[in-house]
């Protein structure tokens, strides 16, 4: 006898990532602030009957559970977001399309069958791609306009013709300058 899905799970999942949501601090947004998703919170929501819960949901079987939450946890969950759970096959069977490869820039390694949602995944995943602040990744590098800096507050110190000093306050889980204080001067 097949157990039917229980048609909670989805929307409980997605009602989750509202409460999951925290907002940086962005000047360049209208509204001074862009959403974004606490990676931590998600992995700790998805644990294995949660998982297994939302794949029976989409359809799929549990035989790769481990693999997703090993390594397919946000992929999982951007997939979710658009109404493509059910695609997240397509994506376990390419080590390209990791939650470490995120986010993803171009439809390299899609999947045919797959590939007519890029758009959608490309615009749903910033919200699960905050950048990752680390010592000695921080050398002029461009940061596509999507990016969310995960910034809690940010406060001028010095503005100049050619650039500003911000004195900069990190969310702790994006924070890998130093684990011993929150905050550090950030030129932009």
């Amino acid at each position: 006898m097949t157990k039917r899905a229980d048609t909670n799970e989805l929307p409980d999942f997605l009602n989750q990532l509202k409460r999951w949501t925290s907002f940086a601090v962005d000047e360049s947004s209208p509204t001074g602030a862009r959403p974004f998703i606490l990676i931590h919170e998600l992995k700790s929501y998805l644990n294995k009957d949660r998982l297994r819960k939302l794949l029976f949901y989409v359809q799929q079987t549990c035989s790769n559970e481990q693999v997703i939450r090993d390594n397919y946890v946000v992929v999982f969950a951007v997939l979710l977001k658009i109404g493509k759970g059910a695609y997240i096959k397509h994506f376990t069977s390419e080590d390209s399309l990791v939650d470490d490869r995120l986010p993803f820039t171009t439809s390299n390694g899609w999947t045919k069958d797959s590939s007519y949602f890029f758009e959608d995944f490309y615009e749903a995943q910033w919200q699960f791609c905050a950048k990752r602040l680390e010592r000695g990744r921080l050398n002029d590098n461009r940061v596509p306009k999507e990016i969310v800096m995960p910034f809690k507050k940010m406060d001028v110190l010095k503005k100049g013709p050619d650039s500003t000093v911000f004195r900069v306050e990190i969310f702790p889980e994006y924070n890998y300058l130093n684990r011993v204080s929150c905050r550090y001067l950030v030129r932009v």
